[in-house]
């Protein structure tokens, strides 16, 4: 058996006979293809989640056994495994790849963050968008990872872009571009706006934590922001 085959999803396998020796190459039949993985931590090897959509809008992971053609551009030292997707930068940036399966090509942006958010002492690991530092000099984080990390419930409401935190007695309502927030019909302002970047909304730390009563420490040194609540 000749794995990528064996599935359900649509693939093809092109064979090369060369020196009385075969080889193959299995191409899974896509439309198009998406990065779930925007962001990594530096010196921390990452599989990223990387897949092809199939004309029945079946969504599989690319990698091995699939073939690809696979770029990755940084002015840094980069390690990248194509077979497992595993990547990982020591110095913070952010890199290019380029992929391209079949006939159909993608280039996606890989944000690489030497910063760490530490609640309680266990650090938090952010799946497919990592905190950086903002034009305003803010660390910014993803709001339901870390108010989700706090104990709080997070809900979206789309028709006014806002954000809904709940925790106890506690309701905070942030809208997407402004700088304040309601914190329980109190209006609570921040030198900083909530954005939306790769589809998570993004707050800053401070005022997240803060506003559901934790305390916020920042260490220089290990670029590491420390909560306790």
């Amino acid at each position: 058996s000749i794995p990528g085959l064996n599935s359900t999803e649509p693939a093809v396998a092109i064979f090369n006979v060369s020196g009385g020796k075969v080889s193959y190459q299995v191409v899974p039949l896509i439309e198009r293809i998406i990065a779930e993985t925007t962001g990594v931590k530096a010196g921390v090897a990452t599989n990223l989640k990387v897949y092809g959509i199939t004309p029945a809008s079946n969504k599989i992971p690319l990698g091995y056994p699939y073939t690809g053609e696979w770029q990755v551009s940084y002015d840094k030292p980069v390690g990248f495994d194509p077979k497992t997707l595993a990547f990982k930068a020591v110095d913070p940036g952010i890199a290019s790849v380029q992929v391209k399966v079949g006939g159909v090509l993608q280039s996606f942006s890989i944000q690489i963050t030497d910063i760490s958010v530490v609640i309680n002492g266990k650090e938090v690991h952010f799946p497919d968008q990592v905190p950086y530092i903002n034009k305003d000099n803010r660390t910014m984080v993803p709001v339901r990872f870390v108010s989700e990390s706090l104990g709080a419930k997070v809900s979206w409401d789309n028709d006014n872009r806002m954000v809904i935190i709940e925790r106890d007695n506690m309701i905070i309502k942030l809208k997407i571009g402004e700088n304040k927030a309601d914190v329980n019909g109190k209006t609570i302002s921040f030198d900083t706006s909530a954005v939306i970047q790769n589809d998570r909304t993004m707050v800053p730390v401070r005022f997240i934590s803060e506003a559901l009563g934790a305390k916020v420490g920042w260490n220089q040194g290990t670029k590491t922001v420390e909560i306790e609540y």
